[in-house]
């Protein structure tokens, strides 16, 4: 009797240090999580660094004569003119309302603004549709970058346009996925891994 008594002594003080253990390492892993959330978002700065791409290989689709203006300090593209037979257009680069670039393009043709040597769009023709007396025109990827003689961006592109309005965007970039779930179900499971073993073992 004595003998039993003693061997479950044992066995609930291993099951009390397994649990211990958990607490310690649960309590050191929010620790670490939130330590890198904090480290990361006093990183980000509201300015974007000259070389950070503001608009990075997203997709847009434009009709004959629409302009779209959801870049970043001022700009816009517009179709001006299409030739589906050729597969050509004729679009035109704008800032504040005025030209800076226009020229006449095939599919598969990069669209290419500098700045004093600086790179500002770089920007594919990808397709040119026609249907029911109209012809679509899908760029991608589109890339715009800060241009350094501009006053800096502000955080959200454009001024007029939602992303569902006719001017549209196809946007391929992997959208933000909340981590507090992904953490905490990582803890769970080593939680619960180290429990299931002391259990084990104490029987």
């Amino acid at each position: 009797m004595a003998e039993d008594a003693c061997m479950r002594s044992v066995k609930t003080e291993l099951l009390l240090k397994y649990l211990v253990i958990a607490v310690i390492l649960l309590t050191s892993l929010t620790v670490v999580f939130n330590v890198a959330d904090f480290i990361a978002a006093a990183s980000d700065d509201n300015e974007v660094p000259e070389n950070e791409a503001l608009i990075n290989g997203t997709g847009i689709y434009l009709q004959t004569g629409e302009e779209w203006d959801r870049f970043y300090q001022g700009y816009s593209l517009r179709v001006k003119y299409v030739n589906f037979d050729q597969k050509s257009l004729w679009i035109e680069l704008l800032l504040n309302e005025t030209t800076v670039k226009e020229k006449i393009m095939y599919e598969g043709e990069k669209f290419i603004y500098s700045q004093n040597s600086v790179e500002i769009f770089n920007i594919t023709v990808d397709r040119i549709y026609s249907g029911a007396g109209e012809e679509l025109v899908t760029f991608r990827p589109v890339y715009q970058f800060k241009d350094p003689s501009l006053p800096p961006p502000s955080q959200e592109p454009g001024n007029n346009n939602a992303s569902g309005d006719n001017n549209g965007t196809n946007n391929d970039e992997t959208p933000v996925v909340n981590g507090f779930g992904i953490k905490s179900a990582l803890i769970s499971v080593i939680i619960a891994s180290i429990c299931i073993m002391g259990i084990k073992f104490s029987k």
